[in-house]
């Protein structure tokens, strides 16, 4: 008796011991699983950062290219008002210039004026200076 109640005590063990090792079993493929599931986690997260860095690496060339067009938009402002401080500065001294032309065009008449004035005494002075001598 005591021989057959540890050969069931055996064949329990055995038992036993199959069913840990299913479960041991179970358990590796269910680790398997969740290492391969991490795997694929990881894989997508390094794409989603993949991703991101992308996209800050575009809104940095966008950001910059904003900053570079508004810098040259500034230059160009920048030179158009230098532009019409010219033109105004050119306008000023054409409108001078004019003025010192109207100028210098008054003189000369007032020369022309005091020659033929001149020419006229000088003639009158003969004139008289003839009448003089006769007498």
């Amino acid at each position: 008796d005591l021989l057959n109640a540890e050969r069931l005590r055996i064949e329990e063990l055995e038992a036993l011991a199959a069913s840990r090792q299913k479960e041991i079993f179970m358990l590796n493929a269910r680790l398997a699983a969740a290492e391969s599931m991490t795997h694929d986690v990881i894989r997508d997260l390094l794409g989603v950062k993949l991703d991101m860095s992308n996209y800050v690496t575009l809104l940095d060339k966008q950001h910059m290219q904003k900053i570079t067009e508004k810098a040259q938009f500034d230059c160009l402002e920048s030179q158009e008002q230098g532009v019409k401080k010219l033109r105004q500065q050119l306008n000023e001294f054409i409108e001078e210039r004019q003025g010192w032309l109207e100028e210098i065009d008054r003189r000369q008449a007032e020369l022309v004026a005091a020659q033929i004035a001149l020419e006229k005494h000088r003639q009158q002075e003969q004139l008289l200076s003839t009448e003089n001598e006769a007498l």
